[in-house]
């Protein structure tokens, strides 16, 4: 195993995940065969639309890397900018031609300009950082029909959105999120599921990793990332107005289709992933200096480390909360990223295969890690590379691949439209991301 050094910031633009979807005009269209299971069979039917809604963890943040790697130096033509060996065409996936370790090509990862990727056809700086290896797509992918979701996924989530621009407000000069769905259900679109994640933001998240990352290189810049912070108490304030936000979000999408007379689609709240290896997990180091950042890209010490750890816990809960009170089915995405987090003892950095030359890395998708090392690390507050600084502690192509495997499992368990259900992410030990499962039970009949 490796433990050479790296370097980089997070400033993400979200910390979770959420889709769904919403409508409010007074169209009518029958609704299609899609809408009507048959018995024993999955539902939502896998000939429908599956939408997602929410912020970056659901919009694809971090999907244009394939694992990290190891910090050295490696002069390559990526964008025109010199490299380091974590941005090396072992973990860019298809930059460099001939050199990718997945095969994947920038454009199809990000359609319509990457970072200024918004709506077809359309851009905005810094636009919503949509990938095309975002969960609710590779789901819904036609080549992957055998367990595919539904025949089309549209993805409506934007990095860096808040309850709000689901609701209320326009964001990176899109609609709210609720007015694209209803548009979409308005066009006759059968919508059999939507699938939201949201909340992070709400919370700033971001911006306490941004701070308990200042406080690892120097105490003194530590302002809210203390021990004693509200959000390290399940019961803060905070967390019961998040969930509140969330079951507004939830009842405007059930909205969408009850005013139009519509059936409701199979509706699932999701929680956020784990970023980070526990203290008790975590890779030796051997640096002598900013040892957790330098080997891991870990910027975080045990007291920062555990907050961030406990806000995680305690907005997951908020999120299973809002899904309970609102009557619909939650997917716990906690473990999606399981022995695969940041600065894991069981994951590892890529490294080139000496007998498979440049284009090959010595480990495969089931020994690496799954979310994005924390880079573009400047505590005074200037940006070189605002994407990559953004994509920071979210799941990179494997840990999208990791979460929609998980949601795939997921609905092929729901048979019955009447239910809603609880599941849980389950990474299958060593295995690759495509192999993680769902554990799911019935909780009770949905609520209309």
């Amino acid at each position: 195993m490796s433990h050479r050094k790296r370097r980089g910031l997070y400033c993400g633009a979200g910390f979770l995940l959420v889709a769904a979807v919403v409508g409010a005009l007074t169209f009518r269209f029958q609704p299609s065969s899609a809408a009507t299971p048959s018995p024993g069979r999955p539902y939502p039917p896998a000939n429908g639309v599956a939408v997602s809604l929410g912020d970056s963890y659901i919009a694809g943040e971090g999907a244009r890397w394939i694992g990290n790697a190891d910090n050295g130096p490696l002069r390559g033509d990526v964008e025109g900018d010199e490299v380091t060996v974590r941005e090396s065409p072992l973990t860019l996936p298809g930059w460099l031609p001939g050199r990718s370790f997945a095969g994947k090509k920038t454009a199809s990862l990000f359609p319509g300009g990457s970072f200024t990727s918004k709506a077809s056809g359309e851009q905005e700086d810094p636009g919503c950082h949509r990938s095309d290896a975002a969960e609710i797509l590779v789901a819904s992918r036609t080549e992957e029909s055998a367990g595919r979701i539904a025949s089309r996924g549209v993805n409506l989530a934007c990095s860096g959105a808040e309850t709000r621009h689901l609701l209320t407000e326009g964001y990176k000069g899109e609609r709210p999120q609720i007015d694209q769905l209803a548009a979409l259900v308005a066009r006759g679109t059968p919508v059999t599921l939507v699938v939201v994640s949201i909340g992070g933001n709400d919370l700033d998240v971001s911006g306490l990793a941004r701070d308990c990352a200042a406080g690892y290189f120097l105490t003194a810049l530590r302002d809210t990332c203390v021990a004693d912070s509200p959000l390290a108490r399940a019961d803060a304030p905070a967390y019961v107005q998040v969930g509140e936000r969330i079951r507004t979000v939830l009842g405007a999408v059930k909205g969408v289709f009850t005013q139009r007379r519509l059936p409701l689609p199979q509706i699932i709240l999701q929680s956020y992933p784990r970023p980070l290896a526990s203290l008790t997990d975590l890779r030796p180091t051997t640096s002598l200096l900013n040892a957790r950042y330098a080997d891991l890209g870990y910027p975080f010490d045990d007291e920062g480390a555990t907050l961030i750890q406990q806000v995680v816990t305690h907005l997951n809960a908020a999120v299973r909360a809002a899904a309970l009170d609102s009557g619909v089915s939650f997917l716990d995405a906690a473990g999606a990223t399981r022995g695969h987090e940041l600065g894991h003892k069981d994951a590892r950095l890529q490294e080139r295969n000496p007998e498979g030359g440049a284009s090959q890395g010595r480990y495969g998708p089931g020994e690496l890690e799954w979310v994005r090392w924390v880079d573009n690390l400047d505590l005074a507050g200037r940006t070189e590379d605002a994407q990559r600084q953004q994509e920071s502690l979210h799941p990179n192509y494997l840990g999208t691949q990791s979460q929609a495997a998980c949601l795939k499992s997921f609905v092929s368990r729901m048979t019955e439209p009447a239910r809603v259900y609880d599941g849980t992410c389950v990474v299958a030990p060593g295995g690759a991301p495509s192999l993680t499962t769902a554990t799911t039970r019935v909780r009770a009949a949905a609520a209309r």
